[in-house]
């Protein structure tokens, strides 16, 4: 199996994409580096001032907050960026945390222990991979299981290798030969190729006998192998190789682009870079080159223009290859909101669309605008605060670290606890919390002590922290997980559906679907099933229809129960507007709500 690498931590200027905190990093981020003085192990930053003291005999990178670091004679354990020992060094061995958990190995055998250092799952294990999506590979005898974080084998079926789980299925492999399984722990696709990639765009790469070509998410070979290697689809196409030349493919897999380009990266807004003879330039979907190839580095298009780098400089050029902001920086970004991060002389600055510099380069680093504040990091302290557009400080930095605004709050941290701001920096909710998540329907989940609950816009606790786990509010009620069962609750926290489902999704249209015994049915709001766990897999309703899955082929059903659209699609999507978007064979096509075709599958 393939070891995953350690990943350096990224401690500010996340981007709140989802709850509990969890955030990606865009361009630069505030990093620290382990370093050796005197055969101690510390940290620095970027400028080389030390944040940790070394003192360490080994110390590896952060990730989710700690790095794993052992002292002589003691064993290995795990510090915060401040350098405080939260995991005394005790252990013989262990990985970076991944999702809360973190793999270790006491007295010849993995197991997984949270970050408090409370052991979750007992040791047990040849081998023990890190979580994703909920699931890790474990290593038992000569084969791999998947078990969750309660160390629950997932699936009685075993691997001689396996991916993590991305996009709710993994890859396995059996007899050198590869397949697909989901989180249920059904093989979707049979092992029969020598190599299986990751799906994009509902395509996965496939290899049989040296060759690349694509398959479905049903198994079928769509694009037959024949190609030397390929890319992933990206706006309906994908880079191919023949004789060490790049070129593109169509999702039938007819060549659109003949192969002549060194390198070909992904499209983006219509255009992808490539690359002859070291130099990158742009080209459109029918292969004609639109920028010529003579710039050091191309980024992707972000409102309509890229960066590229030219010795050693960082510019902006438009679609027609014009440049439109000259190469004079260290560092540059996309834009967003008109405007884009910049670096000079190590320092951190906002450019505009015509170059002017808008905010003097002046922060250890910033974020991206959003909402019209940009988070940034003051040289002294490494504080986080806010600028507005203008480069004027409108909220001081009095924060150990800060996310970008959305609708009107940031979540900021301090002391390791998280609060919420609003846009004036005024404290909505102090920071106490392990945990917030985002607001819906008026309210926010929150975590202490491993416990969930919500509060509303003014940080009130409205429902105790309580629950192991909680979904956020839709149509006045939320999902609630009590020892592995499901329920609901409303606004002031009453059980209205006592805990007894395997899982439970967000109502919509007044219903909600439900999970038995991986079957999947439909309740109303008392909690009453009004169509039996009957299907494979259920969609949310919308305009009355409802997604359903049977074998492996999708239909419609109605709010009763009754079969409306006989499952014989490979895909499909939401009613909107009285029509529904279909799959058969990478062909699409449209269906109104009696199943009759409004356009024809086709490519």
């Amino acid at each position: 199996m393939k070891k995953k690498s350690l990943l350096l931590f990224s401690c500010l200027l996340m981007i709140v994409s989802c709850a509990h905190f969890q955030g990606k990093s865009k361009g630069e981020t505030f990093k620290l580096y382990n370093i050796s003085v005197n055969n101690k192990t510390g940290y620095i930053d970027k400028t080389g001032k030390i944040i940790v003291k070394p003192q360490f005999d080994m110390g590896d990178e952060f990730s989710e907050g700690l790095a794993v670091v052992s002292i002589l004679g003691g064993g290995v354990g795990f510090i915060d960026i401040k350098g405080k020992i939260v995991i005394k060094p005790q252990l013989q061995f262990a990985e970076t945390f991944s999702e809360g958990l973190a793999s270790v190995y006491v007295d010849g055998k993995y197991g997984y222990l949270d970050k408090t250092g409370k052991i979750i799952i007992k040791p047990k294990y040849l081998k023990a991979e890190s979580f994703k999506e909920g699931f890790a590979c474990v290593l038992i005898g000569a084969k791999w299981v998947f078990i969750d974080k309660t160390g629950k084998v997932l699936s009685a079926l075993k691997f001689d290798l396996s991916s993590e789980f991305s996009k709710g299925v993994a890859r396995v492999s059996v007899d050198n030969k590869w397949g697909v399984m989901d989180k249920t722990g059904k093989i979707i696709v049979k092992p029969q190729f020598d190599f299986i990639g990751s799906f994009s765009e509902g395509l996965a790469p496939i290899k049989i006998d040296k060759k690349w070509g694509f398959m479905d998410k049903g198994g079928n070979a769509v694009v037959k192998p024949k190609f030397d290697s390929v890319g992933s689809f990206s706006e309906g196409l994908a880079t191919i190789e023949i004789d060490k030349k790049k070129g593109v493919i169509d999702k039938t897999g007819k060549i659109v682009v003949k192969p002549q380009f060194d390198y070909i990266r992904n499209f983006s807004e219509g255009l992808a870079a490539v690359k002859i003879d070291k130099k990158w330039g742009l080209m459109d979907k029918t292969g004609k080159i639109v920028v010529k190839p003579e710039f050091d580095y191309f980024s992707s298009f972000s409102e309509g223009l890229a960066a590229i780098f030219v010795n050693k400089k960082y510019g902006f050029i438009d679609k027609s290859g014009k440049i439109i902001i000259e190469p004079r920086f260290d560092y540059a970004e996309s834009f967003s909101e008109g405007l884009t991060v910049v670096k000079l002389n190590k320092k951190y600055g906002f450019i505009d669309k015509k170059g002017n510099i808008i905010v003097e380069p002046q922060y250890k680093f910033v974020s991206p605008f959003k909402e019209g504040l940009a988070a940034i990091v003051t040289d002294k302290a490494i504080m986080t605060g806010y600028i507005d557009e203008r480069g004027t400080m409108s909220i001081e930095p009095i924060f150990d670290f800060a996310t970008q605004f959305i609708e009107g709050f940031a979540v900021v941290i301090v002391d390791e606890k998280q609060g919420i701001i609003d846009r004036t920096g005024k404290l909505i909710v102090k920071p106490h919390f392990d945990s917030i998540g985002s607001f819906s329907e008026g309210l926010a989940t929150i975590e202490i002590d491993k416990k969930w609950g919500f509060i509303d816009k003014t940080g009130k606790i409205v429902v105790k922290p309580q629950f192991d786990y909680i979904r956020n509010f839709s149509e006045g009620l939320a999902g609630i997980k009590i020892d592995k069962k499901w329920g609901l609750i409303d606004k002031t926290g009453k059980v209205i559906i006592k805990p007894q489902f395997d899982l439970i999704y967000s109502f919509s249209e007044g219903l909600a679907a439900i999970k038995i015994d991986k079957k999947w049915g439909v309740i109303d709001k008392t909690g009453k099933v009004v169509i039996k766990p009957q299907f494979d897999s259920i969609k949310k309703f919308s305009e009355g229809l409802a997604g359903i899955k049977i074998d492996k082929k999708w239909g419609y059903i109605d709010k009763t129960g009754n079969v409306v659209v006989k499952p014989k699609f490979d895909y499909i999507s939401s009613f909107s507007e009285g029509l529904a978007k279909v799959d058969i064979s990478n062909r699409y096509g449209y269906i109104d709500k009696t199943g009759k075709y409004v356009w024809k599958p086709s490519r």
